[in-house]
């Protein structure tokens, strides 16, 4: 099968072999004054030997050689770096262990018109890749691919949307432009290897240093030639990594519109799209267990337990399950995302997924019969396999006694009553969804008690949209300000279709605070027509102190919280210095300024340990730390030194207290929205 590259993506091919010609050019002439620099270094070595041949001269000559043929080492040494591919976590398979899955592959390998990988691999994860080890000379040789396949991946694709995956993988080498990928890449680790990886070159260069003072005078003599040329190479690698990403961007197009071949385009779009869900899930599992290690819980296999994760937060975020999958569109990536903005990212090596989907639906291809099947069907023993990945995934974690396996059942039942009640009740739309605090108290005693509340209207996706559009707002202007200081390598952007550069920032920020404060302000008052709203509910219902005490509680936990995350702020701003060489009378005076902090740090975690309203998220670990750390009266820094110790208290409860704080106001809001829901349910009989 051949697919014809794009315009642009021959473009960029262009650009790639003129900046690797550029590369080789300059990689000629550094060569050659390396050689006349060692030439002239040695010829001054045996200038020395012939006026007298002595220990001195002898030295001195053997170290001026030395520097020149080091300068030679350094330019060389790449030939025989091999970039290996980390194996330990995958599981080689074979044919007659997997052969519905061979097939599959089989089949693939003959449509895209490749060959067939060298080897086949098996990773816990989600994702799916061919690799090889590179060396130099696998520019010149060609070298095979090895097909890596997570079952994570497996467990969450149709066995068609798994095909067009791998054909998308072996798109990438099935045409011979594509090998302008591979040179481009091998440049690049060339450069990086005389740039970055110098670790065994400089013990080499040391070592040779410290044989001798004469060695080290002359050594330095090597280190100011190669930091010269690294300079150099500095600038080409820039220029050869933007035409190279350039390039990488334009052959995942190409390899998508290889895989729309083999399957049809719309296969390929599903994965995509669920991708990062299946991702956010299988580490939401994880991290489920990673919650549990202290209680000595653990897992037989985790992926049946993502599969219905899967398709329960699909479910509870209202998307279609089709063929025991969820369906998601770019509609509904977006929903949430009302960015203006628009900066091209020429670091990105990938396209965005949306950019993606577009391509593969401009192609126009015809879709084919899919197999909607499970493709963990393809799997000979897909059990089997899970388990074996499930322990490895486990296998670094120690448990203090024998672990619990936590069945899938009793897994669904947990997580679903603790999803539930970490959750807002759906009345609310997602309206409080992105505002961490930001409920509107009352403005005064007597409130308006004439508005009906009408949550149709007041929690509408109009309503949602506009909160949502302020975190947006907020955003942008935080990326906008970052690129007007001119810190960043972004020269020009787009917000809502006008092109700006980095002189414009400011006029730009100015108008935007202006629309921000506009849209603070209708969302102000909108909190204020809910508030108003469910007292008039909460006076016919005989809620009315109930609701005034949730909001009373919810309004003192804010605006402490306020005030002690500034003085969590300012201890940690005070603690900077920890990250530094800093003078050992610097440390002493820097430690001694933050005592009147700590002293009032310390006395608002003895008020939180005994306020009822704060221990409903408070573990007896925390609970142990926090008081350890209270009652500590040892220095952090004594004879020069830091205590380790010590300080672990210090920075251990600045965690603790962070989190603590930021939990009870989330729970204090769930409180006060929940009891809201509550009163609606009962009087008007909505769905909460």
């Amino acid at each position: 099968m051949q697919v014809q590259t794009s315009a642009r993506f021959k473009q960029m091919a262009i650009r790639s072999v003129l900046s690797i010609l550029m590369f080789i050019i300059t990689y000629i002439v550094l060569v050659a004054i390396a050689i006349g620099i060692t030439i002239v270094l040695g010829y001054l070595g045996f200038l020395l030997l012939s006026v007298k041949i002595h220990f001195i001269t002898i030295m001195l000559a053997l170290a001026l050689m030395a520097s020149g043929v080091f300068t030679l080492v350094f330019l060389v040494k790449f030939i025989f770096k091999k970039h290996h591919s980390d194996r330990s976590n995958l599981v080689r398979i074979k044919k007659e262990e997997h052969p519905a899955l061979f097939a599959v592959i089989d089949d693939v390998v003959k449509e895209v018109g490749t060959h067939f990988p060298k080897r086949v691999y098996l990773s816990a994860d989600i994702n799916a890749s061919v690799f090889y080890n590179s060396t130099f000379w696998s520019m010149i040789f060609p070298v095979r691919k090895n097909l890596q396949v997570g079952v994570g991946l497996i467990n969450a694709v149709s066995a068609t949307e798994l095909k067009a995956i791998l054909a998308h993988e072996f798109g990438h080498f099935s045409q011979r432009s594509m090998k302008v990928g591979s040179y481009v890449y091998n440049v690049n680790q060339v450069i990086h290897n005389m740039l970055f990886d110098n670790q065994g070159y400089g013990t080499a260069l040391s070592g040779w240093a410290n044989v001798s003072g004469y060695f080290s005078i002359t050594s330095a003599i090597a280190v100011k030639i190669i930091e010269a040329i690294q300079y150099i190479l500095r600038k080409v690698y820039v220029v050869v990594n933007l035409n190279y990403l350039a390039l990488s961007r334009e052959m995942e197009f190409h390899a998508d519109a290889v895989a729309a071949h083999v399957t049809g385009p719309t296969p390929l779009i599903s994965s995509l799209l669920r991708l990062s869900l299946a991702d956010e899930t299988f580490s939401s599992v994880l991290g489920y267990y990673g919650d549990r290690i202290q209680q000595n819980i653990t897992c037989k296999n985790v992926y049946p337990q993502h599969s219905w994760m899967l398709n329960f937060i699909a479910t509870e975020n209202s998307l279609e399950i089709k063929h025991d999958l969820p369906q998601l569109n770019v509609d509904e990536m977006g929903r949430f995302n009302k960015s203006k903005l628009v900066i091209k990212d020429q670091w990105s090596s990938h396209p965005s997924t949306e950019d993606r989907v577009k391509h593969l639906k401009a192609l126009g291809l015809p879709d084919r019969e899919e197999d909607h099947s499970p493709a963990t069907a393809l799997l000979q023993d897909p059990v089997a396999v899970q388990e074996r990945f499930t322990q490895q995934l486990f296998k670094q974690v120690e448990y203090t006694t024998a672990p619990e396996v936590m069945e899938t059942n009793r897994f669904i039942e947990d997580y679903t009553n603790t999803y539930h009640e970490g959750s807002l009740p759906l009345f609310y739309n997602g309206y409080y969804n992105k505002k961490f605090t930001g409920i509107e108290t009352p403005i005064e005693a007597d409130v308006a008690l004439t508005t009906s509340l009408e949550p149709a209207m007041l929690f509408n996706d109009k309503a949602v949209e506009m909160i949502t559009a302020v975190a947006t707002l907020e955003a942008d202007m935080g990326l906008i300000k970052q690129i007007g200081t001119g810190d960043t390598t972004v020269k020009t952007f787009d917000y809502d279709g006008v092109r700006y550069t980095v002189k414009d920032c400011l006029s730009l920020l100015e108008q935007l605070e202006k629309e921000i404060t506009a849209l603070k302000e209708a969302v102000a008052a909108h909190d204020q027509k809910i508030c108003s709203s469910f007292f008039a509910l909460a006076k016919e219902t005989g809620n009315e102190d109930a609701l005034q005490k949730q909001y009373s509680t919810y309004e003192q936990v804010h605006g402490n919280y306020e005030r002690r995350m500034a003085l969590h702020t300012n201890i940690t701003s005070q603690l900077d210095f920890l990250q530094h060489t800093t003078p050992y009378e610097t440390i002493e005076s820097n430690l001694a300024a933050l005592k009147p902090a700590e002293k009032e740090l310390k006395a608002e975690i003895e008020l939180l340990l005994h306020d009822s309203t704060h221990q409903a998220d408070l573990t007896p670990d925390m609970k142990d730390s926090l008081e350890q750390y209270v009652n500590n009266t040892s220095p952090y820094f004594i004879e020069k030194e830091y205590k380790d110790e010590t300080l672990g208290l210090l920075m251990k409860a600045l965690g603790e207290y962070e989190n603590w704080l930021a939990a009870t106001v989330v729970q204090v809001k769930r409180s006060l929205l929940q009891f809201q829901a509550e009163m609606v349910r009962e009087e008007k009989m909505v769905e909460v």
